[in-house]
């Protein structure tokens, strides 16, 4: 049998570690949500709520910190939930790991990174931590981690702080 586990405060929803979510609201044997895309490709819910009015609202809630939330409990301040494939739309419990925040609230934030090869023949920098991971071919938070600890990995990666205004 599947595991599937209720969602904390909207009592009609389930929600499986396969992360497909299904509403017994009309449909007593369950029926599975349809997912959406925010603008950045990331998969979202929207969940029907009755309020302390009686009234009811849709909330819209990012299904990768859903799965995580319900699954493991809250996510702590400072960190993140990030893809361990990079693929934004496997959202499977196993897919999803919690890590700290090496930077700040988006690794961008870091403004620039600076490769230095080992040998010291070639320099290189860019304005996105991200844009220095796809150059090197490895994750964004392994960028800032390399930069932090200053783990080999065929080049020097320094952080450039952004100035001040």
């Amino acid at each position: 049998m599947e595991d599937i586990k209720h969602i904390p405060g909207y009592p009609e929803y389930h929600l499986t570690k396969d992360g497909r979510v299904f509403s017994t609201k009309r449909y007593p044997e369950g029926k599975e949500m349809k997912v959406q895309f925010n603008k950045k490709g990331y998969k979202m819910i929207m969940l029907y709520k009755k309020n302390e009015k009686h009234n009811y609202s849709w909330h819209t809630v990012n299904l990768s910190r859903l799965m995580w939330e319900v699954w493991n409990g809250t996510i702590p301040d400072g960190q993140f939930i990030r893809y361990k494939d990079s693929d934004k739309n496997n959202v499977s419990l196993d897919n999803l790991e919690c890590v700290e925040n090496l930077c700040g609230p988006r690794d961008d934030l870091c403004i620039g990174v600076q490769l230095k090869r080992i040998d010291g023949k070639h320099k290189r920098k860019f304005k996105k931590s991200s844009e220095a991971a796809a150059f090197l071919h490895i994750k964004q938070v392994d960028v800032i981690r390399y930069a932090q600890t200053g783990e080999p990995c065929g080049y020097y990666i320094s952080l450039i702080k952004p100035k001040s205004e």
